[in-house]
């Protein structure tokens, strides 16, 4: 496609036909090949439609030598053929079926030729069988004919009678896409994705290899198979019908509908960039196979979500949680229960220890757990956003286990490296839990988490709070210290029992201060993992 001269044939709903000279500059909307006179040395035209095949006649000057882009047809050309949807005002949209010819033709001699697949086209038939699919928010009917499927579906059942449907896409670009799959997994599915982006409805024949974005089933023609296509998008509510091939000849990785039963596989998502975006969890796959050729009525259950939930919520509650929580009471709570002594070590050191341990058990848990809801693959790099929280989650094990390593090996008191040690440690300690925030947050914008604004509101809470409450221990400890200096004016025992009682009054603040993180964190912990156990419900009615 491209510097062609198009005679298009175009007939309304009301049977009000036009044929139209146009220009292609490439796969663009073509323009009129001259503004100024639209049916350009064409005349007596003739369109008509009967049992769903066009017919066009018309006329055409052989040259117009003043008129720039006018095939002259002295000359010998191809042919490519056509057929789509008219846009407003009888406007040509992307056309959904494309054939090409076979060699170059000599307008001028009597021959005749045919397209590489003269019966795309053929006539429908009548209905043999019909069959439908519904499940949790999800539709698609179809009628069986003896070479064609009719299908009609999308989001949320039929069209009512004001136009409107009982389930709502997630924005105006938004597409709905019908899979034929061998298993109930993702890989080597036949998929019809209907969209709309810039209010320019397609429906396209794609195919997927697993867990990456489908490509076209065919580059060179993207609605192989399909025909009378129609794509409804009216306040967000998105509706598709169209009529596909059972079976195409010579055609390699085309479902067979006439030999083979398909598990049907629905999803729906975003469009950017007239691309089609991850789709979140809102994945609905038949309990069977279904046979498109008989009478049946079926239906199917959303894809298990649940190890990528677990993974989550594992991951949320030993980072968010008990990270902060052990790398505050190493650095301020030192003081507590003073008496409560293990093999001569204090409280708050066990209590570090035990939390820092415990999160990259936890992390090794919850990576295998989502490792074997990919089937032990790693992230597809064409998923950025889960590509990036992978990488960052990956280091994050690698450090927090180093880490740990570390605090094993820790030097003596007395030894001249342990203050580099204690540099070290301390270091690799926030890293950890920074890899730990950028990742949490990574993981709220992942699409198929579908957690919207509530996840990443309450994640910014959390971020705020473990900000705000060292610079207040921070603000206690310096205003206690300025009260000791001021202090030394006194004499020696007043200053003794001037400092104990600052000493004591620091450590209540400070103790008070502890019990509202524990609440404040745990809170928003557990707020998160609600939020992430009812993620699933953006689907229902």
């Amino acid at each position: 496609m491209g510097d062609d001269d198009v005679i298009a044939c175009k007939i309304g709903t009301n049977q009000i036909y036009k044929v139209e000279r146009h220009y292609n500059q490439g796969k663009l909307t073509s323009p009129y090949l001259l503004d100024s006179n639209k049916q350009i040395g064409i005349t007596e035209p003739k369109v008509n439609v009967s049992n769903g095949m066009l017919t066009c006649s018309f006329m055409i000057e052989k040259n117009y030598p003043n008129v720039t882009k006018y095939s002259d047809l002295t000359n010998k050309w191809y042919i490519l053929f056509a057929f789509g949807d008219l846009g407003p005002s009888m406007s040509l949209t992307r056309h959904s079926i494309k054939k090409p010819g076979i060699k170059q033709i000599n307008f001028t001699q009597t021959e005749q030729t045919t397209t590489t697949r003269a019966n795309d086209l053929e006539p429908i038939g009548d209905v043999i069988s019909t069959g439908s699919f519904n499940s949790n928010g999800y539709s698609l009917s179809w009628k069986n004919t003896e070479n064609y499927i009719i299908f009609s579906g999308g989001i949320g059942g039929t069209l009512s009678k004001n136009n409107k449907f009982k389930r709502q896409a997630n924005s105006p670009d938004s597409y709905v896409a019908f899979g034929l799959s061998d298993d109930k997994k993702m890989g080597n599915d036949c998929i019809i994705v209907c969209k709309i982006f810039n209010n320019i409805p397609t429906v396209e024949h794609h195919y997927s290899t697993g867990k990456t974005t489908p490509g076209y089933l065919k580059p060179d023609e993207p609605t192989i198979g399909i025909r009378d296509a129609t794509v409804i998008n009216e306040n967000g509510n998105l509706f598709c019908n169209y009529t596909r091939k059972k079976t195409i000849e010579g055609t390699e990785r085309y479902c067979d509908l006439k030999k083979n039963n398909y598990y049907l596989q629905i999803v729906k998502g975003s469009v950017s960039n007239n691309d089609i975006q991850n789709h979140g969890q809102s994945v609905v796959i038949s309990d069977e196979q279904i046979d498109f050729k008989i009478n049946g009525t079926f239906s199917g259950s959303k894809r298990d979500s649940t190890k990528a939930k677990a993974h989550a919520c594992i991951m949320i509650f030993a980072w968010l949680f008990c990270v902060s929580t052990g790398i505050i009471l190493a650095r301020y709570y030192k003081y507590i229960l003073p008496s409560v002594k293990i093999q001569k070590m204090m409280f708050w050191f066990h209590a570090h220890r035990a939390l820092m341990i415990f999160a990259p058990i936890c992390s090794i848990a919850a990576f295998l757990v989502i490792l074997a809801d990919l089937e032990w693959k790693w992230v597809e790099k064409i998923n950025k956003v889960a590509f990036a929280h992978s990488i960052f989650g990956i280091v994050l094990i690698g450090l927090s286990l180093i880490q740990v390593l570390m605090g094993f090996i820790r030097p003596n008191k007395d030894a001249k490296i342990r203050p580099l040690f204690n540099v070290v440690h301390r270091f690799t300690g926030v890293s950890c839990l920074v890899l730990a925030v950028v990742a949490c947050y990574l993981g709220v914008f992942i699409e198929r988490m579908n957690l919207g604004n509530d996840g990443w509101g309450i994640l910014v809470g959390w971020t705020l709070w473990v900000i705000i409450l060292p610079l207040l221990i921070e603000i206690v400890q310096i205003s206690c210290f300025k009260s000791k200096s001021e202090s030394y004016e006194l004499k020696d025992e007043q200053t003794e029992i001037k400092s104990k009682t600052n000493t004591k009054l620091v450590e209540n603040i400070k103790t008070v201060l502890l019990i509202l993180h524990l609440v404040i964190a745990l809170g928003h912990v557990i707020a998160l993992m609600v939020i992430i156990g009812l993620a699933e419900a953006e689907t229902e009615n």
